[in-house]
């Protein structure tokens, strides 16, 4: 399998963007082989598989930059708080790509003291082209009437474009809400406190409950404290995830007045409903007898 060969998966929950990222590392690393780099143009996980669309472009000299673009994911085994650390660095207006330097992190995780996985490397450059996703988008709003999936390739188009682009993987509220036995904020309430305490955030295309910003982890977890605490949320013993995230001493006083950009165009559908009931891989019976597993 691919992540055995080019680079170590994290089941976790981003790992759908993971695994786009995965895939861009390796068909990278390939073309560097021949001279090669490659220019992502759309990316994107959709039912049961990942797809890519890139562009390869002949460049002796944007091959050495290639470290610059991957790197390796450092994961909290206790809260899910993630760290990048670039495999490269380069300097800007320059041919010089220096080792990076790290890690970023501790021994133990800043917020509740727990180990790291490590992952990747990853591809860490953006994913998509704005101007590609752009001329897509149009061609389906003006040519994609006849289409029977005009709708969700545009919700999928419009969730591409919304993306942060310099952000690298997300954060899943409900899964930060059962981190410290909390209720689930709503969204919108959640995006408007990262946007007041001056950041940005945007959904993940593979996650309607994602949370993609550039805050570091002690912004997300500061905003999530203030909503379990001041929404009845028990204080754990110490020695737990829970207790050690909720009794940390917050260094941001979260603000949940709705942002104007918080809420979301309600009119795009961003994540269609399944086709039918039951949607998923089945098993279709060949001409031998044998079962075989294909996706339909």
């Amino acid at each position: 399998m691919l992540w055995q060969v080019w680079g170590n998966a994290l089941k976790r929950v981003y790992c759908h963007e993971f695994a786009l990222r995965l895939l861009l590392s390796c068909v990278d690393s390939h073309a560097n082989r021949h001279g090669r780099y490659i220019k992502p143009l759309f990316s994107y996980k959709a039912d049961f598989y990942v797809r890519v669309f890139v562009q390869v472009i002949e460049s002796q000299r944007e091959v050495q930059k290639t470290t610059a673009r991957r790197s390796y994911v450092y994961d909290c085994v206790g809260c899910h708080s993630f760290y990048l650390q670039k495999v490269g660095k380069h300097t800007p207006g320059t041919q010089h790509v220096a080792p990076g330097r790290g890690p970023p992190v501790g021994r133990s995780c800043e917020q509740c003291g727990k180990d790291f996985y490590i992952g990747g490397p990853i591809w860490s450059d953006p994913i998509h082209d704005t101007e590609f996703l752009s001329q897509m988008k149009e061609y389906v709003v003006n040519e994609g009437r006849y289409l029977g999936t005009e709708k969700r390739m545009t919700g999928m188009l419009t969730l591409a474009e919304e993306e942060l682009p310099e952000v690298p993987l997300f954060y899943e509220l409900s899964t930060l809400s059962k981190t410290i036995h909390s209720t689930c904020p709503p969204l919108t309430t959640f995006r408007s406190a990262i946007l007041n305490a001056g950041y940005q955030v945007s959904l993940a295309h593979v996650c309607p409950k994602s949370i993609k910003t550039n805050a570091p982890p002690s912004v997300v977890w500061d905003v999530m404290r203030r909503w379990a605490l001041d929404n009845g949320a028990k204080l754990r013993e110490p020695d737990t995830v829970a207790g050690a995230l909720l009794r940390k001493e917050s260094t941001l006083q979260a603000d949940f007045t709705l942002h104007p950009l918080a809420a979301l165009d309600k009119y795009v559908l961003r994540f269609p409903p399944n086709p039918e009931p039951n949607w998923g891989p089945r098993l279709e019976l060949v001409v031998n007898g044998n079962l075989n597993p294909v996706m339909i």
